[in-house]
């Protein structure tokens, strides 16, 4: 299975987590930054395809879960420090 993902950021008025009023673009500093914290986490190929851009996880039998407990990890621990940085509340992550 393959988990594509972006990392967006809201911009006009309206809440941070695209309340009324708000537009969501893909964040390409914040983007290369998660692939950048990927490598060195030893995780490869990360990004998504060039054309498309965002992020792009292949999740398959040889991976173990605690490689998948790794990425989701990493996937929090960004949110939450970049989060932090761009606003006054906490990331909803379900």
């Amino acid at each position: 299975m393959n988990v594509v993902f972006t990392i967006q950021t809201s911009t006009g008025s309206g809440s941070g987590s695209g309340g009324s009023g708000s537009e969501r673009k893909m964040n390409e500093p914040l983007q290369k930054a998660f692939v950048a914290e990927a490598l060195k986490r030893g995780m490869v190929g990360v990004e998504g395809h060039r054309s498309v851009g965002g992020m792009r996880v292949s999740l398959y039998n040889a991976i173990s879960v605690e490689e998948t407990e790794s990425l989701a990890t990493l996937m929090k621990s960004f949110e939450a420090e970049h989060w932090a940085k761009q606003n006054d509340s906490k990331p909803t992550t379900k």
